[in-house]
């Protein structure tokens, strides 16, 4: 299973990898939403999509709408997550994150998530 995470924080984005390898998932990092409009552009085919909302130049709510906007995107999961507050951050958008977590959040209930994301196609 292929995810894409999206977080501006080095370390988060090393210590998220290597938690989810763990799990057997394949990884590929993101450093912000335009980087991750690149790669998803070269490459459509991810199950997950994972980005932090609060990064500079394109932040995970413009990310949100871009990939919705998409015709073949559109359909994949996204999870959000963010130190700020959950009810802000979901009353900032019309379109709706699959998930959203507050940071730290537990490795358990974010493989959880994936799962029953996925299972849903």
């Amino acid at each position: 299973m292929k995810i894409l995470i999206v977080e501006d924080e080095e370390i988060n984005r090393f210590i998220l990898k290597k938690l989810l390898e763990k799990n057997q998932y394949q990884v590929t990092l993101a450093k912000d939403g335009i980087e991750a409009m690149k790669i998803l552009v070269e490459d459509i085919n991810f199950d997950i999509i994972m980005t932090d909302i609060m990064m500079p130049k394109m932040n995970g709510i413009e990310l949100l709408e871009e990939i919705k906007a998409h015709p073949i995107l559109k359909s994949t999961p996204i999870i959000g997550f963010t130190q700020g507050n959950l009810e802000h951050m979901k009353a900032k958008s019309s379109k709706k994150f699959d998930a959203l977590f507050s940071k730290p959040f537990e490795v358990e209930k974010i493989v959880t998530t994936i799962k029953s994301l996925t299972l849903k196609d």
